[in-house]
């Protein structure tokens, strides 16, 4: 069972799941962090809030070595997702699963890549997440599932906003 994502007694978003990490690696934003950008989004109280090590975030040890390698080279790596599952009765597999469900998942950057990492996602990031999520859309547009990405460049200092669907 998953805990409550309700935000607690200080308004911080509730996290659901944080995955221990390796000494190289350090998760690039906080609670505090995310909880701050995202006050005035309907979604804030309904976000599961998953900070996510390698092994959760990748099945396979190639695409964990790959995105270790893309850290180590400063390439281009997508660092946190905001996500929506939208389930309607008669089509979900339980039905009981209907409804919306809103995740947003943090993954790591290299220890000595926080700062920079932080920076880049307060100043610019999670402001794209916020404006994700405030955005108006037609009913129709809750179908299937739908995801955010935020890419960090760090070589370049730059963010870029993935969108995509499912």
């Amino acid at each position: 069972m998953s805990p409550s994502v309700k935000p607690d007694q200080d308004g911080l978003i509730s996290t659901w799941r944080r995955g221990r990490l390796s000494g190289e690696l350090s998760y690039p934003v906080t609670v505090r962090d995310i909880s701050a950008a995202l006050v005035g989004c309907a979604q804030r109280d309904e976000l599961k809030l998953s900070f996510h090590d390698l092994k959760t975030a990748f099945t396979w040890s190639e695409d964990r070595d790959r995105y270790r390698a893309k850290l180590r080279a400063a390439e281009p790596v997508r660092v946190v997702k905001v996500e929506v599952r939208c389930r309607f009765k008669g089509v979900s597999a339980r039905p009981d699963y209907a409804g919306r469900y809103w995740y947003l998942t943090v993954r790591p950057v290299l220890r000595d890549q926080r700062s920079a990492a932080r920076r880049l996602l307060v100043d610019r990031g999670l402001p794209l997440i916020q404006e994700w999520l405030a955005a108006g859309r037609p009913q129709t547009w809750y179908e299937g599932t739908r995801w955010r990405w935020i890419e960090l460049d760090l070589g370049q200092e730059s963010v870029r906003a993935i969108e995509d669907r499912r």
